[in-house]
């Protein structure tokens, strides 16, 4: 009596086993054999698609607002995720302004060269944070906004924390003819020089765009954007400002004193973002905004372009040399909007859900920046 109560605990344990094995893998019997169909993470939380890319399935999670990613079982893929966590954008500054600093931006794309490590994750709720683009600016001489952060982490984490993924809003352009107080704000990606010094003469110096990369995350040691550009010294031929640092790269230089007739291709321009293929639409995120300048008639005299990446264009005074928005992105940048002296020529904003940042004013009346575009967050898992 006593072996065949044994022999029947042995059997119901391995029953147990099996219907464990099952609720973790979708048990099959049959053939002759036992096979196990693989499953993905079971999980919920923004617009979901799926998609396949190499070969392998995935399910994709958009956010495009701030909400709550919740793991309810695991998978048989790892049980890892790869994330783009993108900052909202700066705007443009008012009046012959810098352009506004992108986003920052951080991932851990697989095979991507800015990736993070692989991210594990467990049941449970993670907090998914989405941030605004900087408001646009029509006060007098007024540096430009900073963006919001985005931000992914498990609760109850706290920042900092390997598990914790922060990207930092994007910098404010700075005010035309007020590089000090009104001056470009460092971010994610740092905004953009003023159009023309505070002395107004072409012994003037130099302005620097503001610094991007910051603030510095031991955790997370990958750059997550670059510096605004510089204008050239003196006034400048057109007051062309610096474009607003962009993920992938800095704000092109205004060109200055001595550019003869016309102005480089890339001046003013917004840096570049960079290109994040995580939901199959080879989308560039997180452009910098292009700088506002003060254009005549002369057809080499043009605004600063937005970055590739959603970066809004700068705006001008004549109709046809406002800047251009950054494009291939999940929604491009706007266009500067060029005007005459006597009306408003404003900057164009940055892509929604773009991190791109806005452009700079022109010089006349009433000008308005660009507003930053606002950031975004897509996570994607494996599944069969």
């Amino acid at each position: 009596m006593g072996a065949r109560s044994s022999r029947n605990t042995a059997q119901n344990n391995r029953s147990d086993g099996h219907l464990l094995e099952y609720s973790r893998n979708t048990f099959v019997r049959g053939g002759g054999g036992t096979n196990f169909t693989p499953v993905g993470l079971t999980a919920t939380g923004g617009t979901t698609t799926n998609i396949t890319e190499g070969g392998k399935n995935y399910k994709v999670h958009t956010f495009t607002a701030s909400g709550s990613f919740i793991v309810s079982a695991p998978g048989t893929f790892g049980d890892t995720i790869e994330y783009l966590v993108v900052a909202g954008g700066g705007s443009g500054g008012q009046n012959l302004s810098g352009g506004g600093g992108a986003g920052g931006l951080r991932t851990n794309l697989s095979g991507h060269p800015l990736a993070a490590p692989s991210y594990p994750v467990s049941p449970g709720t993670y907090t998914v944070t989405v941030g605004g683009g900087g408001a646009s600016v029509s006060t007098p001489n007024a540096g430009g906004n900073l963006g919001s952060n985005s931000e992914f982490y498990p609760n109850p984490v706290s920042y900092p924390s390997t598990s914790y993924i922060r990207s930092v809003g994007g910098g404010g352009g700075s005010a035309g003819n007020h590089p000090g107080p009104s001056g470009s704000r460092a971010g994610g990606s740092g905004g953009g020089a003023p159009g023309y010094g505070y002395i107004q003469d072409t012994t003037s110096p130099s302005y620097a765009g503001a610094a991007g990369n910051t603030p510095t995350d031991p955790n997370h040691p990958q750059i997550q954007g670059y510096p605004g550009g510089a204008n050239g010294p003196g006034i400048g031929n057109n007051y062309v400002g610096g474009g607003g640092g962009g993920a992938g790269g800095a704000g092109n230089i205004g060109d200055g004193q001595g550019a003869g007739g016309g102005d480089s291709p890339t001046s003013g321009n917004g840096g570049s973002g960079v290109q994040v293929n995580i939901d199959g639409n080879n989308y560039y995120w997180a452009g910098g905004g292009g700088s506002g300048a003060y254009t005549d008639a002369d057809p080499g005299r043009h605004a600063g372009d937005g970055g590739i990446g959603g970066g809004g264009g700068g705006a001008s005074n004549e109709p046809t040399t406002g800047g251009i928005g950054g494009g291939s992105a999940l929604n491009p940048g706007g266009n500067g909007t060029p005007g005459p002296t006597t009306g408003p020529s404003s900057g164009g904003n940055g892509g929604e859900n773009t991190g791109g940042g806005g452009g700079g004013c022109g010089h006349n009346v009433g000008p308005v920046s660009g507003a930053g575009g606002k950031g975004i967050v897509i996570i994607r898992y494996q599944i069969p």
